[in-house]
């Protein structure tokens, strides 16, 4: 039971141990399955002799287990089986005969009828299995089973057996075909035969029957073979023996060779028989012993020959076939002896047939397949070498057929081993002939050339890189002769690289690279340095010098001579951006100082009392830096625009009068002269490429420097003079540097403004200008004439050149003041801030750029009064003392060509507190400060109720409100400070002191 699958251990269990018996439907019902699968069950069960079963009435069988030892169970435990297993009637209580349905499901051959129009009348379970059918059964699902015969052949649907059946009306009867199912195939008998309505067809599986009926055919046809073969040999002698090794008849070949009178041969024993042939009894005796063909060559007693023996058995005993080989064993006795001393050179020898097949094979090639003597010997070729390469040797073959052909040729290829691993061999072969001439195959001598294949592949490995790296790469013999180059050296030595091979190496390498190059040899020789590296320039034959860098070693080749291998790298690029690198670190470090120059400037410029004191402090810093040489400003002197030296640092007294002499004049060619004519920095990068004639190119030849830079000192379109920077740089003022340094000039121009302005408010004494303008609004080509009293007040700067003018205007002036503010280009916008019971109203007028205020504020002056009648108008300028009254006027004339200078006169304050007061606000406030204190004051911002509010006022700043209010708390804080603080005094007017 140890050896039942579990499903028939399961139905085995369903049976009592005491030999109850069960019938089909019973264990059916148990186990719930069909009647079929159960029967097949309880079957295999009876095979297995666990189970006996005995048919009982028509179709009833019964089963129990065989553990009780009985052959058969009591006819009394039979009878209450199948009467168990049976339908009964209720009424009555007979027993009935089982009906037909379970008679076709419990029977072991496939059952199935058709009508007419195919359709299935009935099919038991077996029928369904045989075919393969799920489902519905139908003639036509039947019909649609691949059958197979014998052959293999498909069974066509004309030849099918129902259709030939219906189509002849002759039954078809056991006959075997193939059904192919989805879980295999197997063989059926198939029966089919007519009925009144349709057809009926039964099938039985008879797998087994086929397999065994052709698997002794084929023995029959081995056997048939095997004799047809030992018939076929030609043969010395032949004798037959019994099952016990008795000679029943010997032919007279076989007398002859053996020498005993034939009667005696008849009847006598295997070692009578073959006395004369050593071993030939023992072959005999296996033969019949182990029922199989046994063979050997065994020498003749008396005759220096072999025979081999081959015994087959019989039906009947045995026969024997004896035939002479003495040649092939002396043959093969020679080639053992060839074989030893191949053996003993351990390399891999072969020989072929003249159909390619292994003939012989040694120790060598058997390690080398991993195939075994048995398995090579009599296999072709092609086992162990690929068909290309059995392709490219049989030409080398057929050449060595040829006459004045060589003895042997040579060819590379892969052999496969027994495990599919490629072998690179090469094979030194020979073709082989007999003593007639006739090739009988060929031998050939195999070395395993891996070692070898893999250093070709690391030196083709190598000879790509070296073709497919950009640097140039050469090998030197001792004499310094080029023996290999790759095309990046030829490239850079612009010359094929087969025309440079064999020539010397200074050819490119110059008298300084060799001698460099010298010294790395010695030290390399010395064992001192590994590989040697440095930079040269490297002379191409046809083309511009190249910066290289350059390694190399030596090497020793075969014979003993020194050599070397070097790599060439083009670093030019390299270098460039080094120092490329290096001069933009250079310049960053100049930029750097530069910078904190500027900043060192614009503080001293700021902290500075004096315009001298500035000047002077600007030039000292410069020149003292590590940036520049010397730094000087100059100035316009004279009506005639010339140009001199006002202060100067890093020049002593002869080289500054020196510089006054060779400068031109505002007119001249000079970064100087253009710097004061156009009011832009000029700079002078490289003064060696200026042009003789240029005298920039005299001065940079005098005083020793390169770069030169000319940066105007403005502030608000008034020119103070002209800052010069020199250094020894080339380039040095580009960019940002070029941006800095001209950021000196309008810091300077601001502090020495800011400085005149501040002592013109100190001064005890303004130089005032009255001037009288006819029709002052003529020569703006408006055409609106302005009637009534227009007077400016006060004018304050807010931002860059923007300044509010705040003034009055009569009913009639205002009109025109409005439609003026469109045509006078310099007014932008009016407001009116108040009105008087008069009609008469304050205003606030946007301008921008006003040509007198501008140029006044440039000098340190201010507008003190202008006012208009009817179109005239009168000016009223306040100057430091000292300032260029014929310069003012001509700024004047230029902006209104009808003004005419009428007084200068020079006033003081008469109360001297009142200049202090003004003095101290002026110097206290900031320039934002003071323009929000004096926009509230004439805008209307400080009277009640107010004329403006903080926003008005912060709009007409274009502040924003909170900084308004920040700049005017500060401003009123500081002004009462200054009134009612300590040393506040009582202010007082003006008077005049002419």
């Amino acid at each position: 039971m140890g050896d039942l699958t579990a499903a028939l251990r399961e139905t085995l269990d369903t049976f009592a141990p005491d030999g109850t018996p069960l019938t089909t439907s019973e264990v059916a019902e148990a186990l719930d399955l069909g009647r079929r699968s159960t029967y097949d069950r309880l079957d295999r069960l009876v095979d297995a002799d666990e189970l006996r079963t005995k048919k009982v009435g028509a179709s009833a069988r019964v089963w129990w287990r065989n553990d009780t030892g009985d052959a058969a169970l009591p006819d009394a435990k039979i009878a209450d089986a199948s009467t168990n297993g049976a339908s009964t009637d209720a009424g009555a209580g007979a027993v009935e005969n089982p009906p037909l349905v379970d008679v076709l499901e419990s029977s072991p051959t496939g059952v199935a009828a058709f009508a007419d129009d195919g359709t299935c009348a009935t099919a038991n379970e077996q029928f369904r299995t045989l075919f393969g059918l799920d489902g519905d059964v139908s003639l036509e699902a039947l019909e649609a089973v691949p059958l197979t015969d014998h052959d293999g052949d498909v069974i066509g649907a004309a030849d099918r057996p129902v259709r030939r059946v219906r189509r002849t009306n002759r039954p078809v009867v056991d006959e075997h075909v193939r059904v192919d199912t989805d879980d295999g195939h197997r063989w059926v008998s198939m029966t089919v035969q007519e009925s009144d309505d349709g057809v009926v067809v039964t099938a039985s599986d008879v797998t087994g029957v086929v397999e065994r009926s052709r698997r002794l055919r084929r023995e029959r046809d081995a056997v048939a073979a095997e004799l047809s073969e030992f018939a076929s040999h030609a043969v010395d002698s032949r004798l037959k023996l019994d099952e016990d090794g008795t000679v029943l008849s010997v032919d007279d070949r076989a007398a002859a060779l053996l020498e005993p009178d034939v009667v005696e041969l008849v009847g006598a024993s295997t070692s009578e028989a073959f006395d004369a042939l050593r071993g030939a009894s023992a072959i005999v005796d296996a033969a019949l012993e182990s029922e199989s063909k046994q063979t050997g060559d065994c020498r003749h007693g008396d005759r220096d020959a072999w025979f081999e023996v081959e015994a087959v058995p019989t039906t009947s005993g045995a026969s024997v076939l004896l035939r002479e080989v003495t040649e092939q064993v002396e043959h093969e006795r020679e080639l053992q002896r060839y074989v030893g001393v191949v053996d003993a050179l351990g390399e891999p020898v072969y020989e072929l047939d003249s159909e390619g097949r292994f003939a012989f094979v040694n120790d060598a090639i058997t390690e080398l397949s991993g195939y075994s003597r048995e398995e090579l010997l009599g296999e072709h070729v092609s086992l162990v070498i690929p068909d290309d390469a059995v392709d490219r040797i049989e030409p080398q073959i057929s050449e060595l057929l040829t006459e004045d052909a060589p003895d042997r040729v040579r060819s590379e290829y892969h052999v496969t081993t027994k495990r599919g691993h490629a072998v690179p061999v090469e094979n030194r072969l020979t073709v082989l002939t007999d003593e007639a001439g006739n090739v009988r195959g060929n031998a050939g001598f195999v070395s395993d050339i891996t070692e070898r294949k893999e250093r070709e592949r690391e030196l083709e490995r190598y000879e790509r890189i070296v073709e497919t790296v950009e640097d140039g790469i050469y090998v030197l013999d001792q004499e310094d002769r080029f023996v290999v180059v790759n095309d990046a050296f030829a490239s850079m030595a612009g010359v094929d690289g087969e025309d440079i091979i064999g020539q010397k190496a200074s050819i490119v390498f110059d008298e300084t690279f060799a001698e460099r190059v010298n010294d790395r040899n010695a030290a390399l020789s010395a064992d001192t340095l590994e590989s040697a590296k440095f930079e040269e320039t490297f002379a191409p034959v046809d083309g511009d010098p190249l910066v290289v860098e350059t390694r190399f070693t030596t090497f020793a080749s075969k014979d003993g001579n020194t050599g070397r291998v070097g790599v060439v790298r083009d670093v030019g690029e390299r270098v460039e951006r080094e120092r490329r690198i290096e001069r933009q670190r250079a310049r960053l470090e100049a930029l750097n100082e530069v910078n904190a120059v500027v900043r060192d400037v614009a503080t001293g410029a700021i902290d500075g009392s004096t315009r001298e004191e500035i000047e002077t402090m600007v030039c000292k810093r410069l020149a003292a830096s590590n940036a520049y040489e010397f730094a000087w400003i100059g100035e316009m002197t004279g009506v005639d625009g010339s140009l001199a030296v006002r202060t100067a640092a890093g020049l002593d007294d002869p080289d500054r009068a020196s510089l006054s002499g060779m400068l031109e004049g505002v007119r001249g060619r000079g970064a100087v002269s253009r710097a004061v004519r156009d009011r832009t920095a000029q700079t002078v990068q490289d003064a060696s490429l200026l042009p003789t004639s240029d005298p920039w190119r005299a001065l940079a030849a005098r005083f020793g420097f390169r770069s030169a830079m000319a940066i105007p000192i403005t502030h608000d379109g008034r020119m103070f003079g002209v800052l010069n920077v020199h250094t020894d740089r080339e380039s040095a003022f580009a960019d940002e540097e070029r941006r800095l340094v001209e950021h000196i000039g309008e810091v300077v121009g601001h502090a020495i403004a800011a400085v005149e302005r501040k002592r013109a408010l100190a001064s005890e004494a303004v130089l005032e200008l009255d001037y009288r303008v006819p029709r002052a609004f003529s020569s703006l080509d408006v055409s609106e004439s302005l009637s009534g009293t227009l007077t400016f007040d006060e004018t304050v700067s807010t931002k860059g050149d923007e300044v509010l003018v705040y003034g009055t205007a009569s009913p009639t002036a205002m009109e025109s003041l409005a439609s003026l503010v469109d045509e006078v280009p310099y007014w932008e916008s009016v407001s009116v801030v108040d009105t008087d019971e008069a009609g008469n109203s304050k205003f606030e007028l946007h301008a921008k750029e006003p040509p007198v205020f501008s140029m006044v504020t440039a000098r340190g002056g201010y507008v003190d009064e202008v006012v208009t009648v009817d179109g005239n108008s009168r000016f009223v300028l306040h100057v430091p003392p000292g300032q260029d009254v014929r310069a003012i006027t001509e700024g004047v004339s230029a902006a209104y060509p009808s003004a005419e200078l009428v007084a200068q006169r020079q006033i003081s304050p008469s109360q001297p507190s009142m200049a202090r007061l003004q003095d101290r606000i002026a110097e206290d406030l900031t320039d934002r400060q003071r323009a929000a204190l004096y926009a509230a004051y004439h805008s209307g911002f400080f009277e009640w109720p107010r004329a403006a509010t903080g926003e008005d006022v912060a709009e007409s700043l274009g502040v924003a409100p909170p900084t308004f209010n920040q700049h005017i708390r500060k401003a009123e804080r500081k002004v009462f400070e200054a009134l009612l603080g300590e040393g506040g005094e009582e202010s007082s007017g003006w008077t005049d002191t002419e």
